[in-house]
């Protein structure tokens, strides 16, 4: 189940974030999927609600994968994410600037 784990996280960041295709998030990530960012956990339903908003503030934003891995049913990803800060992002208006930041992630369960 690893190798499987780590094929659908990758097709999840380069199909469903990368392309910006939100409907692929039930197919590929399960129910009980976290998001651990740095102001808080967030539950597969609140990440549904956020990501959205993460690319329409950084509407040419993409993901790259630095490393991951799995056990199992359970995936963990270190990834760098970068882009031009173009709409409102958490309550801070566009600036117009590139930003990239270098998030943890893992995931409890892939489907």
């Amino acid at each position: 189940m690893s190798t499987e784990s780590k094929v659908l996280i990758r097709r999840y960041v380069e199909e469903c974030i990368g392309k910006n295709n939100m409907s692929l998030m039930d197919e590929l990530l399960a129910g009980n999927y976290v998001w651990h960012a740095p102001s808080g956990d967030l539950s597969f339903q609140a990440y549904k609600q956020f990501q959205p908003s993460v690319l329409a503030a950084f509407p040419d934003g993409y993901w790259t994968i630095e490393d991951m891995i799995a056990e199992g049913d359970k995936v963990a990803w270190r990834f760098t994410f970068c882009g031009t800060h173009r709409g409102e992002f958490m309550g801070f208006p566009a600036t117009g600037h590139k930003s990239r930041a270098k998030p943890r992630q893992s995931s409890p369960q892939s489907r």
